[in-house]
């Protein structure tokens, strides 16, 4: 099970909230006006989207990968535990944990960047159907509005620098433009 508030309906202040300052983190360090740019284009189209979507506030580890789940050693696959809460939100956007596990671990397969990871999510026929199965079951499992996919899947490279520049030692200016294509 997963901790979560209730459904709510976010209206543009709550959007606003719970997005805009992770959108904020990233463009103060974007490194260059033209990735700014892009940043605040992105921010809009974001929150029109999240505008009007039904969904609960979850608690949400932000660094979720595959070298923090542990599973059975007998090789069954059952889940263990998680470690490494330092990134805990206790009330984060639903799906993000989900994808960026599933982010980090298809980023790791030759091929795959993190830009083209970015692009299969916000093409959802993209993701294969593995994957495709997990986030519908997820979405099913918090009832959560269909709109809000396309919101966490747009938002995804600023809700994962937003953590790594509240939680990492550095900065990382150029970042999200190296990594996905943000220009």
């Amino acid at each position: 099970t997963l901790p979560r508030g209730p459904l709510r309906t976010l209206d543009e202040a709550a959007a606003r909230a719970l997005l805009a300052p992770r959108f904020e983190a990233v463009r103060s360090r974007a490194g260059d006006a033209g990735t700014a740019a892009a940043l605040d284009r992105l921010e809009d189209e974001v929150l029109t989207a999240a505008v009007g979507c039904r969904i609960p506030r979850v608690l949400c580890h932000r660094d979720l990968r595959p070298k923090h789940v542990i599973t059975d050693a007998r090789g069954t696959g059952e889940l263990v535990g998680v470690v490494d809460w330092a990134c805990l939100q206790p009330d984060g956007p639903p799906l993000y944990d989900l994808f960026h596990f599933l982010a980090q671990e298809r980023a790791t397969q030759p091929g795959w960047s993190p830009a083209r990871v970015w692009q299969a999510f916000t093409d959802r026929d993209a993701l294969g159907p593995e994957a495709a199965q997990t986030v519908a079951r997820y979405e099913a499992a918090l009832d959560l509005d269909p709109a809000w996919y396309g919101v966490v899947a747009r938002a995804y490279p600023v809700l994962f620098g937003a953590m790594a520049e509240e939680h990492w030692d550095f900065s990382r200016p150029l970042w999200v433009k190296r990594m996905f294509g943000i220009r």
